[in-house]
């Protein structure tokens, strides 16, 4: 009875040991599974934060562009910055100049200009010496007469040799002189051009003389579709308040999402090609010398660019619309984070678009081109870019400014 008695004692109590145990061990794990619900959960609900992609919200891969971030994304990148190609955009150009830089995810890399050949593309492409290389032109292919430094040559065996158009800052047949301008003043870069002139609608030998009131706001009505447009005058110069809506015949007109309502907010996102084309008569895409003009009249006096670049951010933005603070000096331009999109295209048939960083910036175009690229008024979240360029076959938004 002893022996029996003692037994069932000591199997009473390793039972007990060993469920307090496990219990305690089901609690620790409870409480692990707890944490690991709650981060799964925090995965699965919401959106992945920018920057990552898939159901776990991993890293994206893209080094030096825009990720195809979120849920649904691949994390590869579906737009390289400048300068860069690789389906990662890993891969930065350094090309000669006789190159170009063809970029992005499906880019090549620096590229041979004009038809030239080789390692450092310095030879011609066939024994008849049929191509000039770049920056010579005629029979012959002597240098051209524009000053190359400061402007694009018409070259090639049927140039010319003279500038086909100047770089900002630049002015003349050759694009040989430069701006010194005054405050009210911007520089008139083209071939034809006289060096500075008065910005904006300043007039007067001093431009100083402007019949505007600054800020003041007003309405437009597109006489095309019946659209009525808020306006606005900032430094003299009359301005859409709010991104163009328009889509007729050789202008077509995309958006973020299906949503009318969108639209209506929003407006359209255009090809360069339909941008060139979309502004109502009277009315004109801007130039980059209006967007230099714009900018540089509303940079306050800092000597750090990104400052500058901060300030007129500010005053350009609807702050609620970024999740901004009301900017003392907000000039009514109003401009909303409406992203922009990219075609993919094979055979020259759209197969697929992305929409990139709508809610954080916003895209401008301009009427001037740079190689490859058009100009372009950016404007993004903790990023000092102002006026920058971009390749023509992505959809930007568009504000048009008087005649």
């Amino acid at each position: 009875m002893k022996k029996a008695g003692w037994f069932l004692f000591l199997c009473a109590a390793l039972c007990l040991s060993t469920a307090a145990c496990n219990k305690n061990n089901e609690g620790n794990k409870s409480g692990e599974n707890s944490k690991e619900n709650n981060n799964d959960s925090n995965k699965v609900s919401g959106e992945c934060e920018k920057g990552k992609f898939g159901p776990d919200c991993q890293p994206c891969t893209c080094k030096n562009g825009t990720c195809n971030d979120g849920k649904e994304g691949s994390g590869e990148c579906v737009f390289c910055e400048k300068g860069f190609y690789g389906k990662n955009c890993e891969n930065q150009c350094a090309c000669n100049s006789l190159q170009t830089c063809i970029g992005g995810p499906n880019g090549t890399g620096c590229q041979c200009k004009n038809g030239g050949t080789g390692s450092d593309c310095s030879d011609t492409l066939s024994d008849e010496d049929d191509f000039c290389l770049p920056n010579t032109f005629g029979p012959e292919c002597q240098p051209c007469t524009c000053v190359t430094t400061n402007g694009f040559c018409d070259d090639g065996k049927e140039g010319g040799g003279a500038c086909l158009s100047c770089y900002f800052g630049y002015y003349g047949a050759n694009c040989e002189h430069e701006c010194e301008c005054a405050d009210s003043q911007v520089c008139n870069d083209d071939i034809t051009g006289i060096g500075c002139k008065c910005s904006g609608g300043f007039t007067g030998d001093d431009c100083s003389t402007c019949s505007l009131t600054e800020g003041q706001k007003g309405t437009f009505t597109d006489q095309r579709d019946g659209k009525e447009y808020a306006t606005v005058v900032i430094n003299c110069q009359v301005w859409l308040a709010e991104n163009l809506a328009y889509a007729g015949q050789d202008v077509g007109c995309d958006a973020s999402t299906d949503d009318a309502d969108f639209l209506n907010k929003y407006g359209c996102l255009y090809l360069w090609e339909s941008a060139k084309k979309a502004c109502p008569t009277g009315w004109h895409l801007p130039s980059k010398m209006d967007l230099h003009e714009l900018i540089n009249y509303l940079y306050v006096d800092e000597e750090d660019e990104a400052d500058k670049y901060e300030q007129a951010f500010l005053a350009l933005i609807k702050a609620a619309a970024w999740q901004e603070e009301e900017s003392s000096t907000a000039t009514g331009f109003d401009a909303l984070p409406a992203g922009s999109l990219r075609y993919f295209l094979a055979d020259g048939e759209l197969v697929d678009k992305y929409s990139v960083d709508f809610g954080e910036g916003a895209e401008f175009w301009s009427s001037d081109v740079d190689d490859l690229n058009a100009t372009t008024l950016s404007l993004w979240l903790g990023e000092a870019r102002a006026v920058s360029s971009y390749y023509k076959d992505s959809l930007y938004s568009v504000r048009c400014i008087k005649d």
